[in-house]
């Protein structure tokens, strides 16, 4: 089975380790976002304007995963 470590110089680099350990949670901040406003959008009573505001979020926020090589998945 492959293995990969990361290995971190502390504490020069405490903020890149940071932001490893956290990148888990930050991706579930994310989906949890997107569903919500998809689920919005789909069966939320909400205005015109609100229903274009979240277009434009979701717009933005897929467009910068793109942009960024991610995957949500």
């Amino acid at each position: 089975m492959p293995q990969a470590t990361l290995i971190f110089s502390l504490p020069e680099e405490q903020t890149e380790f940071n932001e490893a350990q956290e990148a888990g949670a930050w991706k579930a901040l994310m989906v949890d976002l997107l569903n919500h406003i998809k689920n919005e959008m789909k069966h939320g009573q909400i205005t015109p304007e609100k229903q274009v505001a979240y277009e434009e979020i979701r717009e933005l926020l897929w467009g910068s995963i793109h942009d960024r090589g991610l995957r949500i998945d």
